[in-house]
């Protein structure tokens, strides 16, 4: 992996009681698993720098987007810079894996970190699916029971009030039903009311419709 040793503690690593102390290791260089690879165990890289600006394009040089970003600083502005630069799947400033603990935030990765996000009402939204279902009317149908070219109102010229009309009757109509008894009659009364202006019509229209047809 390249890189200086420098163990914290006397104590040697023992394989057979699968022991490791804790050990930093100094200057490794870009290509070493120990940047690019996750790491199950108390082994800590060390990378220096000399400016900000190096500081982030090694991160950036690293991993573009690693899973949390961790900045120990008493400079607001430079932690606010940081986390504006370099994107991650969480961050912490001047602290380290709480994110992980504190469920009323999303926990979860970004580009090569991974995708999606758990803990509460975020894992609900992860691992459920929004189906969008639209059901149109086996009966009435716009197109053939308003008589105006509603649906194809841009082609036909007739501008924007048969556009609302179509509208307010997709998103309307089918919510509105009144009894059958009245249906008819409100059906006709808009058909009529229809030719002196469509905005008078409109109730009529999609009540009397959604009911006649229900």
């Amino acid at each position: 992996s390249g890189g200086t040793q420098r163990r914290v503690g006397s104590a040697p690593p023992d394989r057979e009681g699968k022991y490791m102390p804790l050990t930093l290791i100094d200057s490794p260089p870009s290509g070493s698993p120990l940047l690019r690879e996750e790491i199950f165990g108390p082994l800590l890289p060390v990378v220096t720098f000399d400016s900000f600006d190096e500081a982030v394009e090694t991160i950036r040089g690293i991993d573009s987007t690693p899973l949390a970003l961790y900045v120990f600083t008493a400079d607001t502005a430079a932690a606010e810079s940081l986390l504006q630069r370099v994107q991650s799947g969480t961050a912490v400033v001047n602290d380290c894996v709480l994110q992980h603990m504190c469920h009323s935030l999303p926990f979860g990765g970004v580009g090569t970190s991974g995708h999606g996000v758990c803990h509460g009402e975020w894992s609900f939204q992860t691992f459920t699916f929004p189906r969008s279902v639209l059901w149109r009317h086996a009966k009435f149908d716009v197109d053939q029971t308003v008589p105006v070219p509603a649906r194809h109102a841009a082609a036909s010229g007739g501008g924007a009030r048969r556009a609302k009309l179509l509208e307010a009757l997709i998103l309307h109509g089918p919510y509105l039903s009144l009894p059958g008894g009245r249906s008819l009659l409100l059906l006709l009364a808009g058909a009529a009311a229809f030719v002196a202006s469509p905005y008078l019509a409109l109730a009529a229209l999609a009540g009397g419709g959604a009911g006649f047809f229900a």
